[in-house]
């Protein structure tokens, strides 16, 4: 299965990346908005290098209580009744198991209804919890997508405003929650931001 991106963040800070030939982590921009050219967005398919792209480590991406992840994403059609998660833009905090610093993440699985094949589907949005080992997390589920519509572009913003979190997809508000925990401060943060791929305990990346 592939995933088609073009990410921005807006914190402190603006970044985005392109394809270019040939693709390289000099890509990733930090302190700047880049354009992204018609038909050049980029296919992290799993099935050939690179399969993921990682950030500098920098205390500009540590953005803890404001913070806007917003990404133009196609993801493929998975193999029928195999569940996929196409994490789209990830950090954790440092050497910890699942704690996610923020995240967008799809959750998909093809399955047939009386002979149609339809999508089960969860878009999920997280941020860092009270502490270091815990994630806000909001979702919205629908077990009835098209095959066709889970194929199309779609435009997905989560947003952090302190005690707050929201979701859209193109434009429309689909879940939100206004009392989570307010994330914690002293934690580990010098990870990577990853984009198609999330970072295990020990360092090494699951590129999914």
């Amino acid at each position: 299965y592939s995933l088609a991106i073009a990410v921005v963040i807006l914190g402190s800070l603006y970044f985005g990346f392109r394809q270019l030939n040939p693709l390289s982590i000099n890509q990733l921009k930090t302190k700047d908005t880049v354009i992204f050219p018609f038909g050049q967005a980029v296919s992290l398919s799993g099935n050939a290098n690179p399969q993921y792209l990682l950030s500098p480590i920098t205390n500009s991406l540590n953005l803890l209580n404001q913070l806007t992840i917003e990404a133009w994403i196609r993801p493929s059609i998975p193999p029928l009744e195999q569940p996929v998660v196409y994490t789209i833009i990830r950090k954790n905090v440092a050497n910890t198991l699942d704690s996610r610093v923020y995240s967008l993440a799809i959750q998909a699985k093809q399955k047939s209804n009386s002979g149609n094949p339809i999508m089960d589907v969860t878009y999920m949005f997280s941020g860092l919890g009270g502490s270091c080992i815990s994630s806000n997390t909001i979702q919205w589920s629908t077990t009835n997508m098209s095959l066709s519509n889970f194929n199309s572009w779609k435009h997905l913003v989560g947003v952090r405003d302190g005690n707050s979190m929201y979701l859209f997809e193109n434009g429309t508000l689909i879940q939100s929650a206004n009392s989570i925990s307010s994330a914690t401060t002293g934690c580990d943060l010098s990870s990577p931001v990853t984009v198609g791929a999330k970072i295990r305990q020990d360092g090494s990346v699951t590129d999914q």
